[in-house]
C-alpha cells in the first residue's frame, strides 16, 4: 500500500460516519426551526400588542364619541326646551297684547280713592244707561283712601276703609268677599303729599302681601297715579313727584311679577300735566276726571289689559 493513500474505512465505520453527518444535519435543522419558531413567536407577540393597542384606541375613540354624542344630545334637548319656552313666552306676549275679551273684567275688583270713585260713578251710570261698561267689575273705593290708611285698624276713629256690600272691611277681606281674581289698585295721590316714595312702597308691599296671604291666586294690577292740572301743582303734589312714584311702582311690579298699567300715559298732555278736557274739577283740586277722562281710562284698560 502506498504511503499517501487513505486507509480504507470499514463498512461499520462508514455507517457511523453517515449517522454522525445525519445527526449534524438534524441539529442544524432543529436549530433553524427553533429560530424560526422564535421569530414567529416574537412576530405574533408584536402583532398581538399592536392589535391590542389598536383595539384599545378604538374603544377609547368609541367611548369618546359616545360621550360627545351624549353631550350633543343633551345640548340639543336643552336647546329645544329653551326654544319651546321662548315660543311659549312669545305666544303669551302676543295674547297679552290683544284687547280685553268680553267678560275679561267680570272677576275684577277696582280699588282706589276719589279718583277711582269718580270712575265707579261713571261706570254705574253707563250701566244704568244700558251700556256694557267694564263687564261686571266691582269697586272698593273711598275718598281720601291711600296705601297708608288701608293699614289702619277698622275701629280707628279716622278710618276711611270702604264698605263692601254694606260692611266696612279690610281690602284683603273685600277681595275674598268679592270673589275677585283680578285686583286693580290706583292709589298714591293722597300718599305723595305726606310720604316719601320709599315709605309709600313699604305700604304698597304690605298691602299686596296681605292680599296674597288670603288670596294667593289673585292677579294684582297696579295702575299708575294720574297727573294733576298744571295750574294746580304744588310743592308736594306735582307731576314730577307723581312721575317719580310711578317709576318706582313700575319697578316694584317688575320685581314682584305684578302687572303695571300706565293709565297716566293717556291722561297727560305734551307737558306731562292732566289734559284739561279730562278734568272735572279745574277750579278745585284738578285731579278728578270728567266723563271724557273716564272713557279714556276705560279704553286704555280694554285695549291694554296687561299694560302691553
Amino acid at each position: 500500500m502506498a504511503a499517501n493513500q487513505s486507509p480504507r474505512l470499514s463498512a461499520a465505520d462508514r455507517v457511523r460516519a453517515d449517522r454522525l453527518r445525519q445527526r449534524r444535519r438534524e441539529k442544524r435543522m432543529l436549530s433553524t426551526m427553533t429560530l424560526l419558531a422564535l421569530v414567529f413567536l416574537i412576530a405574533f407577540v408584536v402583532c398581538l400588542l399592536v392589535t391590542t393597542k389598536i383595539i384599545s384606541g378604538l374603544r377609547e375613540s368609541t367611548s369618546q364619541l359616545e360621550e360627545e354624542n351624549s353631550q350633543l344630545t343633551q345640548e340639543l334637548t336643552e336647546a329645544q326646551a329653551v326654544a319651546a319656552e321662548a315660543q311659549e313666552l312669545l305666544d303669551e306676549a302676543a295674547a297679552r297684547a290683544q284687547p280685553a275679551a268680553d267678560g275679561f273684567f267680570d272677576d275684577a275688583l277696582f280699588v282706589g280713592d276719589s279718583v277711582s270713585y269718580r270712575l265707579e260713578l261713571y261706570v254705574t251710570q253707563e250701566r244704568l244707561n244700558g251700556e256694557d261698561c267694564l263687564d261686571d267689575a266691582q269697586f272698593y273705593t273711598a275718598t281720601s283712601l291711600s296705601w297708608s290708611n288701608l293699614l289702619w285698624d277698622l275701629d280707628y276713629a279716622y278710618s276711611v276703609h270702604p264698605s263692601y256690600q254694606g260692611e266696612k272691611m279690610y281690602l284683603e277681606d273685600a277681595v275674598v268677599a268679592s270673589g275677585a281674581q283680578k285686583v286693580y289698585i290706583m292709589l298714591g295721590i293722597n300718599d305723595i303729599v305726606g310720604y316719601s316714595v320709599a315709605a309709600i312702597l313699604e305700604d304698597v308691599d304690605e298691602n299686596c302681601s296681605r292680599i296674597l296671604e288670603k288670596s294667593p291666586d289673585v292677579a294684582i294690577f297696579i295702575e299708575s297715579v294720574t297727573p294733576v292740572l298744571a295750574s294746580k301743582e304744588t310743592s308736594t303734589l306735582s307731576n314730577e313727584r307723581i312721575d317719580s312714584l310711578n317709576e318706582a311702582l313700575e319697578s316694584y311690579c317688575d320685581e314682584q311679577g305684578f302687572t303695571y298699567l300706565d293709565v297716566a300715559s293717556v291722561m297727560k298732555n305734551e307737558s306731562g300735566s292732566l289734559i284739561e278736557e279730562y278734568c272735572s274739577d279745574p277750579e278745585a283740586m284738578g285731579i278728578h276726571f270728567s266723563g271724557e277722562g273716564c272713557a279714556a281710562w276705560i279704553e286704555y284698560l280694554e285695549q291694554h289689559p296687561y299694560g302691553v
